[in-house]
């Protein structure tokens, strides 16, 4: 039963109901024209901006001004439909397709998700709720171009295992672009300078001991791990906040392509271009 609530389908029945019950409560009010309504609804709603706004509640003047200004407001928009403003008007149309919208997002926020749909969701989308491994390490930058890589990273590598202490690595490094040590380094800033592959090796290699070469897209690199700090992943109570509002914004995502689609399919929609007859149709 909990399954078929929560099913896309009915929430999209349940949307058309709702859509049918607003315009219909509201259809007198667009067809008659010389009728406005101020609800005590809308006061109340006019006077909790007023005062989230001014940090005070409005004077009884304050208030009729407001509710005055909404008055003109609704005359202004049934004569502007009157005279078929609307009409043409890109600014308008795309307004009101944002409200349509608004209708279907809300359908997300219906039911929470349980324990279950977040481990599950958690379990999917592992790498957004991942604490990211941080490193120091002193690396030695080998320009492809500059040498035959595999002997001259070997003949170096053993060299700086045999005399780390006498060896100057400012330089032997082929390029100043890096740093030769890196601290406290996060895997997210390091991938925005050497690459997803040479991350994912570097957090691998053992510490304490110069390793390489690692393959950046500039070339290769002998490292010197001092010390690592693996990624991992956080349980759900510490990132509950977080989970159960990127759950949301995938269903809200989801909810609102079958909403469209549901509505796309009343439709024959015709897209004239300049091939063939001038006209596409599409179904």
């Amino acid at each position: 039963m909990m399954k078929w609530i929560k099913e896309p389908l009915l929430h999209f029945i349940l949307l058309g109901g709702i859509l049918f019950f607003i315009y219909d409560s509201k259809n007198d009010d667009t067809v008659d024209t010389e009728r406005i309504v101020i609800s005590k609804a809308e006061i109340e709603h006019l006077k909790k901006l007023w005062t989230k706004s001014r940090q005070r509640v409005p004077t009884q003047s304050e208030l009729q001004d407001l509710i005055d200004h909404e008055i003109r407001e609704k005359i202004m928009y049934q004569e502007a439909l009157a005279l078929g403003l609307d009409q043409g008007d890109r600014f308008v149309r795309r307004r009101l397709a944002q409200k349509m919208e608004f209708f279907s997002s809300d359908l997300a926020e219906l039911a929470d998700p349980s324990e279950e749909e977040l481990l599950q969701y958690m379990s999917a989308h592992q790498e957004m709720f991942r604490t990211p491994g941080n490193i120091n390490f002193t690396q030695i930058y080998i320009d492809p171009t500059k040498h035959v890589l595999q002997t001259y990273s070997q003949t170096l590598l053993d060299t700086l295992r045999s005399k780390d202490n006498e060896v100057d690595m400012s330089t032997i490094s082929d390029s100043r672009m890096f740093k030769h040590s890196y601290t406290n380094e996060s895997e997210y800033s390091l991938k925005k300078v050497f690459g997803e592959t040479f991350v994912k090796e570097l957090f691998a290699l053992p510490v304490q001991t110069w390793q390489g070469p690692v393959t950046s897209a500039y070339g290769e690199h002998l490292v010197f791990i001092h010390s690592v700090t693996p990624s991992r992943q956080e349980p759900l109570n510490l990132v509950r906040d977080e989970v159960v509002m990127e759950y949301k914004a995938q269903k809200r995502k989801e909810m609102d392509k079958v909403f469209y689609e549901n509505l796309r399919k009343g439709y024959d929609v015709i897209v004239e271009n300049d091939q063939a007859d001038n006209r596409g149709t599409f179904q």
